[in-house]
């Protein structure tokens, strides 16, 4: 998915809570270290209800980036109409980064024009340093693009 739709994604949702954008697609957030088969988070769905596992114990700020991340899951790959077969096939390190994307600019708000340093306000907000540092490229990159025109290049992070 390209970097543009991923804020266009983001901006149509950011006026919500995340615990509102939970609650309006009917999300449950379970906290169970078991469940979570190893990670700190994840999304499943099953028999129609779609569940997000969260590691108990975890800091509240990247408990909340966690959230977010999987709620990118969920907007991104599970609401796109793609059937579970095709997903079964899916690009898992690709999806990964999208959830990535999309949590981080609805922390940024999608505020990526005003300054260079989002890496140091995204770690101050709860997101791991390598994963900062990657969406502080994919910025980079579209600016980039968005600046000398999108004829010699398309962003998908």
């Amino acid at each position: 998915m390209e970097f543009k739709n991923i804020m266009e994604k983001v901006d149509d949702l950011k006026n919500l809570s995340p615990e509102d954008l939970i609650n309006s697609e009917g999300i449950d957030v379970i906290y169970d270290e078991a469940l979570c088969y190893g990670r700190d988070s994840r999304i499943d769905k099953g028999f129609g209800q779609v569940v997000i596992f969260i590691n108990p114990g975890l800091p509240e700020q990247y408990e909340h980036f966690l959230l977010l991340h999987e709620l990118g899951h969920f907007y991104l790959h599970m609401t796109t109409g793609i059937s579970d077969a095709a997903l079964q096939i899916r690009n898992i390190r690709r999806e990964e980064n999208e959830a990535n994307i999309f949590a981080c600019l609805y922390l940024l708000d999608n505020q990526i024009y005003d300054n260079e340093y989002y890496d140091t306000y995204l770690c101050s907000v709860g997101v791991p340093v390598k994963i900062a540092d990657y969406v502080q490229e994919c910025i980079f990159q579209y600016k980039q693009v968005r600046k000398w025109g999108q004829k010699w290049m398309r962003l998908e992070c």
